[in-house]
Parts: C-alpha cells; structure tokens; sequence
C-alpha cells in the first residue's frame, strides 16, 4: 500500500478479525505480535495501539497489551496491579501479553537464535497473529531463510502472517495480496499523485557545495513557509548540514537533527515536537535513516542523498504525506554526494549490489512521480531476487544444518556496522538518579540479583544511550568514565540539540580532529 495509507490502524483491524476468527474455529485465543524495524515506529506503534485498546496505563505492561525492545519498561501491571520483580520479568521474558508491539530483532532472535531467554517465547509464534510492518528493510539475505521458516509456521503452527510495506519484497511465497488484484493495486498507487522526485544523482556533488548552494535554496523555501527535511547518509554529513543551517537560519525557525548522534529519547521527542506543529508553521528537519520508514511527519521539501530505492520511495513518504500541497505538490530532489576525501557517502553505508541495482532501474531518467514508485519498485526487487538468491540459500541451508552463521541477528541485521561502543548521556537529576541505581546494582554479590537489577534498569538506560564505532586507536576513556561495564559519558560532549560530539573524522573515526 502507498505511504500514508493508514497501514497501522488497517493491520490492527485485520488482527482483530483474524484473532476472533481464529478463536471460533480452534478454541485459542491467539496473541497478536506486531514486529517493527525501528524503535521510533514502535513507540509510536504502540501509542496507536494503546489507544485503540483502550489501555489506560502508560507506564507498564500488562496482560492486554506489552512493548517489547530495547527501550521499553520493564514493569508490568496484572489486575491492576504492578508485580514484583521476579514475576515481571518472567511475564516480559515470555511474552505473557495478548498484544505484543516489539522490533525485528526481538522476533528474529524467538525464531532462530538458541538462547533459552529467546526460545522461551517461541511457542508464542504458533497459533498467533504477527504483522511484520516495513518488511523491506528485512536484509535481503536474510530473505529465503525468513521466507521458508514463516511458510513452516503458518503450515505446521497455524499461524497467520501479515507483511506490510508501500515497497513490498513480495519474498512470502506464497501469499496472498490483500489490497485486491493486482490490476486494483496498480489502480491505487496511480490515485496516488503527492509528489514528483527529482533525480540529481548522475552529478555528484562535494559537500561544501552542496550546503552553499543549499542555503540559498533553504531560503526561498522558508519564505514560502515550507517544512523541508535533508536526509544524509552518516551522521557526521548529517551534523556538518545541520551546523551550517543553524548558524543561517537558526533563530527564523525551528530545526532539528534527528540521526543515531542523539539519544533514543531525544529522537522521540524531536519527533513529537515536529508533529505538533501547525500545518502553516515551516521548519527545518535534518536527519539520518532514522526517520525513513513508518515515521508519520509531513513535509513540503525532501532532499535525499542517493540510496537504495526502496530507502529513497520510504523517505518519499514523508513528502506532501496528508496531500496538503496538492497533485505533484510535494518536492523531493535526490542528490549524491562526495565526502572531502572523494568518497561517496552512499557507499559508506549500503550494499553496493542495492546501489548497483537502483542506478540500473533509475537509468538516466530526469524525475519520477508518485504512480510510477509501484512498477519501478516490482522492478528492482525482481532484479534483488535474482542477485541474492545463492547467497540466501546458502544461509538457509547453514541454519537447517545447525551450522553457525558469519554474522549474528544483530549483525545481519545491522549489516555495514562494525562493532560499537555505547556511551550513557546522563542528563539533570534524572541522569544523576539512574547512575546512583546502576552502581547500586553493580555492587549486589548475588550475580542473579545483580543481572534481575540491571535488567530492569535496561529501558531507561537504553533510551539515554548513543553508540561510536569501535576501531584502532580509538581511546573511550578520553570521552567517558568507565563504571563495572558502563561508559558514562563526560560533560561538553553531548546537547540534546547537536547530540553525540567527539570531534572525530568521519572518514577515519580514530582520529580526533583538533
């Protein structure tokens, strides 16, 4: 379905449906899991949820509906009232929730990993209901292994399975398409007429060029009160941008950096603030991948550095997203861009096969429009398809034979990631209470009581925490103080505005820029 389409309230009805459904034919009730990419659609998810459930509390889990990810709490309420820690945590660990809202991870590792903390909510997968919302930022070579497996537990476990996406892999086989016939699916994605992309890329641009021309530009757009989002590929490019328009336009109108440099809870927020301003009321948004896929923000202007098609169509869905500029109304430019030291930024981060293949789909052509994206897309992950499908067999095949995989979930996961450092933002009185809690838990002798205690603290810690990647010569004690197995990070190094800044070199983030 196109972005926009409402796909989270439609998955909840469906859900429903299928649930009552499935309970006067066999007797169970079924949970419903929804699984989502990122934390920021499954904050946001859950509030959706909460809602429509009627949930009244919002500081704990309970027996209707749970969050399950790395910054959800790790409370829980039966019968109205909160348990004790050890039952919390078991309730939590298995999943003992009718509605459970969680991230790609957490479902992955129930279905693969072989740890007893993520088995013990695997029987959880069968006789249920799992939407799995943006499926297209699934690996592609995790395809055949999570395809094959999830046909096995709507067979076998009488599972019913749901993947939703504008840009659909179409990787289930078989499925069933539930927007209608193919020939009415094309029918609603040629109705869809919000935006024209612009397609710059075949002339890659320096960095510094880039921003001064992009000024001017940021300029005339706020003149005529127009919200604009620049989305780049690393954080640094992100943050360098970001720096320029503030010194510009900084005191004209709000603007706000949104990428992995800034905490889990100040993304959120920044993220709540631009959707609760006036639909007249301009501003500037510049941000990492962070906000592409499922984030309900409407702007006028989008400017993409070059990506993956379907990163470039999910981040077209934050252009004229509600159709308030009218037919072709919303403006998205895709640009390529070169680092200082003639790098393309695009090639830092993503598979070159995917870039490969979307230059090859996008040709020299000069723009796209909206009802264009549903061939185009079909085009490319067809191309995908071909091009991976050895490499995900093989996968499969290790995975049947008990043979260890190359990367973890994670891993795969988070695939052109090194290992990372995570640093602790400790912020006001809060900050100071969740540091005076963490190394009282560090100082409890029973390592069961120790680990029950950190655990419960992991939600909140997780929603302060930012990563660097780990390399050689790199030093974290020169930016942080180390606690048991805690980086608390020192003071001048992180605002909520700029987020995460050690000065390092992006190109070569060992070295310190003085």
């Amino acid at each position: 379905m196109p972005t926009g389409a409402g796909k989270t309230l439609l998955a909840a009805r469906w859900a429903l449906m299928t649930r009552q459904a499935m309970q006067a034919q066999t007797g169970i009730r079924p949970k419903i899991i929804f699984s989502l990419p990122y934390l920021s659609i499954a904050d946001q998810t859950e509030k959706i949820i909460r809602q429509l459930l009627d949930v009244k509390t919002t500081d704990a889990n309970t027996e209707m509906l749970m969050a399950s990810h790395s910054v959800s709490d790790r409370s829980f309420e039966l019968d109205g009232e909160l348990q004790g820690e050890k039952f919390a945590e078991f309730f939590i660990n298995t999943w003992r929730s009718e509605v459970i809202v969680t991230t790609f991870d957490q479902l992955l590792f129930a279905l693969f990993s072989e740890k007893t903390r993520h088995l013990m909510r695997f029987h959880h997968l069968t006789d249920a209901v799992i939407i799995l919302d943006e499926v297209q930022t699934l690996p592609i070579k995790l395809w055949d292994v999570i395809n094959r497996t999830l046909q096995i537990l709507a067979e076998q476990g009488n599972t019913r399975i749901l993947m939703m996406s504008a840009t659909q892999p179409k990787f289930l086989a078989p499925a069933q398409e539930l927007a209608g016939t193919p020939e009415q699916v094309v029918t609603v994605f040629a109705h869809c007429r919000r935006y024209q992309i612009h397609l710059n890329h075949q002339h890659p641009q320096k960095m510094d060029d880039f921003i001064d021309d992009l000024v001017g530009r940021v300029a005339d757009w706020l003149a005529e009160k127009k919200r604009v989002m620049i989305t780049l590929n690393t954080r640094s490019s992100a943050k360098r941008v970001f720096q320029r328009l503030r010194e510009a336009f900084g005191e004209q109108v709000p603007i706000h950096l949104i990428s992995a440099d800034v905490t889990p809870r100040d993304r959120l927020d920044k993220i709540e603030a631009i959707k609760a301003m006036g639909d007249n009321d301009p501003c500037l948004v510049v941000s990492t991948q962070t906000v592409e896929a499922g984030v309900d923000i409407d702007m006028d202007v989008v400017i993409r550095d070059f990506a993956p098609l379907d990163k470039l169509v999910q981040i077209a869905g934050r252009c004229n997203r509600n159709n308030k500029c009218g037919q072709h109304g919303g403006y998205i430019e895709i640009v390529k861009l070169m680092s200082p030291k003639d790098k393309e930024y695009s090639k830092m981060i993503y598979d070159n096969e995917l870039l490969t293949a979307t230059g090859e789909i996008l040709g020299k052509r000069p723009m796209l429009v909206e009802e264009e994206i549903l061939g185009i897309s079909d085009h490319y992950f067809e191309l995908l398809h071909q091009r991976v499908m050895k490499v995900g067999e093989k996968l499969t095949q290790q995975y049947v034979y008990w043979q260890e995989w190359e990367r973890s979930i994670r891993g795969w996961l988070r695939e052109k990631q090194g290992e990372q450092i995570q640093f602790i933002v400790l912020q006001g009185e809060s900050g100071r209470k969740l540091r005076l809690e963490i190394e009282t838990a560090l100082k409890l002798d029973d390592r069961w009581e120790r680990r029950r205690a950190l655990q419960n603290l992991a939600g909140r810690v997780n929603e302060c925490v930012v990563s660097v990647y780990d390399r050689p010569g790199f030093h974290p004690d020169e930016y942080a103080e180390k606690v048991g197995y805690f980086w608390f990070l020192k003071e001048n190094y992180y605002t909520s505005t700029e987020g995460l800044d050690l000065k390092l070199d992006e190109e070569d983030p060992a070295a310190c820029i003085l």
